[in-house]
């Protein structure tokens, strides 16, 4: 299994304890109503977990 960057692959915390890594996400709103559309059954109980990268402070 080859490791995926949490800055481009973020993973989602569903209901039961599962996590469940996402396609590839971008800045782009489509990432974010794509994810929506996958996960947004779990309400509150979801989260998503990714990282940033920034070139200056």
């Amino acid at each position: 299994m080859t490791p995926k960057s949490l800055s481009t692959y973020p993973i989602h915390l569903a209901r039961g304890g599962k996590a469940v890594t996402q396609p590839a996400m971008t800045s782009d709103p489509a990432s974010y109503a794509a994810y929506d559309a996958r996960h947004g059954g779990d309400g509150a109980d979801g989260r998503l977990v990714s990282a940033y990268r920034f070139s200056s402070n």
